[in-house]
């Protein structure tokens, strides 16, 4: 019988925690995607203006270069 409280209590304890961590973990991933896709289109949209404007080849390419690095880089993020 003195057995039976401190286990309930650490069901509760844990199923709290649990639920705790799984909306966190859900909302960080949620905002982790919106982060990405906004990173993305303002880079995309800045990448169009740039190729537009620019005459320079290699600040295109450097553009291009960079902005591949991040979006690999963010797709990892949300993985690892």
């Amino acid at each position: 019988m003195s057995n039976d409280p401190p286990v309930k209590t650490g069901n509760r304890l844990n199923a709290s925690t649990h639920k705790y961590f799984s909306k966190s973990h859900a909302s960080i991933l949620v905002l982790f995607i919106m982060l990405k896709i906004m990173f993305f289109y303002v880079i995309h949209a800045a990448n169009h203006c740039m190729v537009r404007t620019m005459s320079v080849h290699w600040c295109n390419f450097c553009f291009t270069t960079v902005h591949i690095n991040a979006t690999w880089y963010l797709h990892f993020s949300i993985f690892w």
